[in-house]
């Protein structure tokens, strides 16, 4: 059985929420290769720890040895 893959990812909507305490949800559809869709719910601080471990993972990708060769993006902190 082929593995599936991630086709397309779009964010739909962010909400504000108030419980337990003010937060932002993403909304985020994900398209896979076996035509199926889903709709993921991820706080910003999910984005930034998923930043971090990139980071890790791909140091060259990121920067380290030469900023002008960084590819993934920058990401702020949360504020």
């Amino acid at each position: 059985m082929p593995r599936r893959t991630v086709q397309e990812v779009t964010v739909q909507d962010v909400q504000k929420r108030r419980n337990p305490n003010k937060h932002y949800v993403y909304i985020i559809k994900v398209s896979w290769s076996d035509g199926n869709t889903e709709t993921i719910y991820r706080r910003y601080s999910k984005f930034f720890d998923l930043q971090m471990e990139l980071l890790d993972k791909f140091p060259a990708e990121g920067g380290q040895k030469d900023p002008k060769r960084r590819i993934i993006p920058f990401l702020p902190g949360e504020s």
